[in-house]
């Protein structure tokens, strides 16, 4: 009781951990070999059953995939006209021959009879049904006018019927088609896969014969197998949990909260709460230096944001990789102080700062980095906040656009860059400065991203 009082107290050590996790570890090697062991046996007594038996579908499936290939290529011809499909029906039907390797395949499995019977009908029912599929073809040629003698000898020889002779190409177009796809044509598809089904069947419960002879002895096997890998789940699962508790979930929300700049609870292994401890001394006394820092010289005086000192500071602190640069420009502020007056000029630096301040005051630093030139850095944004990016800047450009105590309109222009991982913020700024060039190239009072 005394050690796991202890534990909950002060954690477990990675090195203990460790420790548990070799003999663990060791355990888990021992029970896979006799694991191992144990269905070396099954798998050597029925592996070969196994194998015939795939072979053999595999091979009685031949002929039901080359019928409905031809089926399909004899299709696309007469619905398509292209050459192509009726090449491809002749290349399978004079040399794959998937219906004849298949045929043969099953004719040399012994005690197979009944199998190769039911082929041999699927396969006749498919020689038969190529007849219907010839006219088809020679109806197809006729209908689209094409020349015949370009033809192999089946469709050359195929003799029309007078009614379908007489018939306009459409019609002819029409015929073709219909004989591929009336009632006898999928009845005797139907036919074909009845007799392909009959032929599995036979091979599935002779080789369910065979297998059920070795059943028996595998069943005790089986058993000893379940109860081994029961143990080893439950040995891994106590592993992941406590792998996970200790150390990777405690860990990620020490990530967490060194991004939020807060204190980290201490939690977890012993050597997490050590480093927590450490950091939360050390966070405490930058955040009061920071806080002192930040106030007397990182603020610029008239606006009351981050000046460029401040901006800085920010950039070497704040993570970057997750964050969105938005420099901003006043449109032809320039004119408007020398029209107004600096003191107007003051006070319209002063209404743009506020704007800014209240259209991002969620997880966003505000900065003047001299003149008119502001710069937003917003934490934690995404390329699928844009929208909201937009619609913030133009709140915001209608805000300065009214004219209230002597103040002239104003707008501002933006260009905004995201960042990513391995994006230096010397590039970030870049693309930013870029896209600003584009906002005040495509008429100013609004925003272009990266």
């Amino acid at each position: 009781m005394r050690v796991i009082d202890k534990i909950k107290k002060n954690g477990i050590t990675v090195k203990r951990f460790n420790y548990i996790l070799c003999i663990v570890a060791v355990f888990i090697s021992i029970a896979m070999f006799i694991a191992m062991n144990l269905t070396s046996r099954m798998y050597n007594e029925t592996h070969s059953i196994t194998d015939h038996m795939v072979k053999w579908i595999d091979s009685s499936y031949g002929m039901q995939i080359a019928s409905d290939y031809l089926t399909e290529q004899m299709r696309c011809f007469v619905i398509s006209g292209d050459k192509k499909y009726l090449d491809n029906y002749f290349e399978e039907a004079k040399v794959t021959k998937r219906r004849e390797k298949a045929l043969e395949a099953i004719g040399k499995v012994e005690n197979e009879e009944a199998a190769y019977q039911n082929l041999s009908k699927a396969m006749e029912e498919s020689v038969s049904l190529m007849e219907t599929e010839y006219y088809s073809a020679r109806l197809a040629v006729e209908g689209y006018g094409y020349d015949v003698s370009d033809y192999p000898e089946e469709i050359r020889s195929v003799t029309l019927s007078d009614r379908d002779l007489h018939l306009s190409k459409r019609g002819q177009l029409d015929q073709a088609e219909s004989l591929l796809f009336d009632t006898n044509y999928r009845k005797q598809k139907e036919t074909i896969s009845a007799h392909m089904q009959e032929c599995i069947k036979e091979l599935v419960d002779d080789m369910a014969e065979d297998r059920a002879r070795v059943a028996g002895r595998l069943k005790k096997q089986m058993l000893w197998e379940h109860i081994l890998t029961f143990f080893l789940i439950v040995i891994l699962l106590l592993a992941v949990i406590i792998v996970s508790s200790q150390v990777l979930h405690p860990l990620r929300r020490m990530v967490e909260y060194v991004r939020n700049d807060e204190a980290i609870p201490l939690k977890g292994a012993y050597e997490l709460r050590f480093v927590a401890k450490t950091y939360n001394l050390t966070h405490q006394a930058n955040r009061e230096r920071n806080e002192k820092l930040v106030y007397e010289a990182s603020h610029d005086k008239l606006t009351g944001l981050y000046n460029r000192r401040g901006y800085e500071f920010l950039l070497d602190n704040l993570d970057m990789e997750t964050s969105a640069i938005m420099m901003v420009d006043l449109d032809h502020f320039k004119q408007i102080n020398d029209t107004y007056g600096h003191d107007v000029g003051d006070r319209i630096l002063t209404k743009v700062s506020n704007a800014l301040s209240k259209g991002f005051k969620k997880t966003s630093y505000i900065c003047r980095l001299g003149g008119d030139e502001f710069v937003v850095i917003m934490l934690h944004a995404r390329q699928s906040q844009k929208e909201d990016i937009k619609k913030a800047i133009t709140r915001i450009n209608e805000k300065l656009k009214k004219t209230k105590n002597d103040i002239p309109p104003i707008s501002i222009s933006v260009g905004a860059a995201f960042g990513a991982p391995d994006k230096e913020v010397d590039e970030l700024f870049k693309e930013a400065d870029v896209a600003l060039y584009k906002a005040k190239e495509n008429g100013r009072c609004g925003i272009e991203f990266a």
